[in-house]
């Protein structure tokens, strides 16, 4: 059990610290906290162990026991849980703790979805799986409801609720009555193209022959000549025409054809 003391932490010494509650037997095992406290913005930590030990205060402050097994740290250093640990620098896994008078916990933190590769503190919450987990300490990969010495559960996942009321129906809707028919290839006629001109070709009657709206999907402009350039190639929508313009780079005639894969569509209702 801790001491609390008025002494000054200048005048704070094991002196002062009721020597009969420190059994020599824990002396030949492990360090023995006596007292640990917040005075004047510090950290004082007394004990007791084997003369010229070497201890260490949360892995990160080193002290060593003088020829009256006396250790003494006052570092500046919060444990956020308020909890300190001590161990000898031989076996530094199996430190004793003891609570810190004059310390208050670290208000918790909400940290949002937990990530594996982010540091996480004593009273850091954060959300996994819908629940939400508080670390016990620093952890870091350790993942919450796998590592119980790391978190432990603050607000388990919710069930899942009573299934709402049905909602009104759908409105009843007649969908057209759709027909496509598509064509392989429809070559126009062939045109000649006088030299050093610009001209089209128009190829005509993609499918058959109806009132309804057609379109053509899909369309090439060939020509059997390597000095034809093509300038532009265009669809008639909702017509069956299809027409290429090309431009004669030569001082010849060339001939050029307009090639067309379509569909015609018709839509019978609705439209």
């Amino acid at each position: 059990m801790l001491s609390r003391f008025s002494v000054p932490v200048a005048a704070l010494t094991l002196s002062a610290v009721a020597t009969a509650a420190l059994p020599d037997v824990a002396l030949a095992n492990a360090p023995y906290i006596a007292d640990a406290r917040i005075e004047n913005g510090r950290l004082v930590v007394l004990g007791r162990a084997q003369a010229g030990t070497n201890v260490i205060l949360d892995g990160k402050y080193r002290s060593r026991s003088n020829a009256g097994h006396e250790f003494r740290f006052n570092v500046v250093h919060y444990p956020k849980d308020c909890i300190v640990k001590v161990a000898t620098a031989a076996a530094p896994t199996r430190p004793v703790s003891a609570v810190v008078a004059n310390c208050a916990s670290a208000a918790t933190s909400w940290r949002g979805d937990w990530r594996g590769a982010v540091t996480y503190y004593p009273g850091d919450l954060v959300r996994r799986d819908g629940s939400t987990w508080r670390a016990r300490r620093e952890t870091v990969a350790d993942i919450p409801g796998s590592a119980p010495l790391d978190w432990e559960l603050l607000a388990a996942k919710g069930a899942p609720g009573p299934r709402g009321p049905a909602g009104p129906a759908g409105q009843s809707v007649a969908l057209p009555s759709v027909t496509m028919f598509c064509a392989s290839r429809y070559t126009a006629t062939t045109a000649t193209l006088a030299a050093n001109s610009v001209g089209n070709v128009s190829h005509d009657g993609c499918g058959p022959a109806g009132p309804y709206p057609k379109e053509f999907v899909g369309g090439n402009c060939e020509s059997d000549s390597d000095d034809a350039q093509l300038i532009e190639y265009t669809f008639g929508y909702r017509s069956n025409t299809f027409t290429c313009r090309y431009r004669n780079m030569s001082s010849a005639p060339i001939t050029i054809t307009a090639v067309a894969r379509c569909c015609t569509i018709y839509v019978t209702q609705g439209q």
